[in-house]
């Protein structure tokens, strides 16, 4: 076989930029990153919850099947500090403030895929790049760690938890010493005040 020649087909260039993403909104993709149900949650923000998400319910997607760790009870805090200017006799002062954003079984359920993984809408939708967790809790934490309050405002199942400081329940103060028996002797008297 001397002199035999082999040629290869040559690939197109390839470009810089990355390949534009395929939506995860085509239902009859067999690569889809969500599940069908997930997408509903997604694009019907007033779509209620399955009833397998009810209390005592299954947890088992209705559409996919997978069964998923996420019940009627769970929710988790996302605490972020963020700067904010405050006015205090004139002077402006920057000080260092906690937001607290409510994470509940909702958004962990549109997150889903058929896999029984959890891809971030967050990131689907304003990053480049889908961040896939193989738990709620690493999902959790990684909407805690990698997104920004301005991301986490745009996200209608992420709700802020305002604090009111007017309201915030103090110690009672404390009752001052009932004052002594008049049955009580000298030395008894003079022995509870020491």
């Amino acid at each position: 076989m001397a002199g035999a020649r082999t040629t290869r087909s040559e690939s197109p260039p390839r470009s810089l930029a990355p390949p534009p993403r395929p939506a995860p909104t085509i239902m009859g993709s067999s690569d889809q990153l969500y599940c069908h149900y997930s997408l509903d949650l997604q694009y019907s923000t007033n779509k209620p919850l399955a009833a397998s998400f009810a209390p005592g319910g299954s947890c088992a997607c209705p559409a996919c099947g997978v069964p998923l760790d996420v019940t009627a009870d769970d929710f988790w805090m996302i605490g972020k500090r963020t700067p904010k200017t405050i006015v205090e006799h004139g002077h402006h002062t920057e000080i260092m403030e906690t937001r607290e954003f409510r994470l509940g079984q909702r958004f962990a359920l549109k997150c889903h895929t058929p896999d029984g993984e959890y891809a971030c809408t967050i990131c689907n939708k304003y990053r480049e790049v889908d961040a896939i967790c193989r738990t709620v809790d690493s999902l959790v934490k990684h909407v805690g760690t990698f997104h920004d309050v301005d991301e986490l405002e745009r996200d209608v199942d992420l709700r802020e938890v305002r604090v009111d400081t007017r309201r915030l329940s103090l110690p009672a103060p404390r009752a001052p010493s009932p004052p002594p028996s008049m049955s009580m002797r000298r030395e008894e008297l003079e022995y509870a005040h020491r």
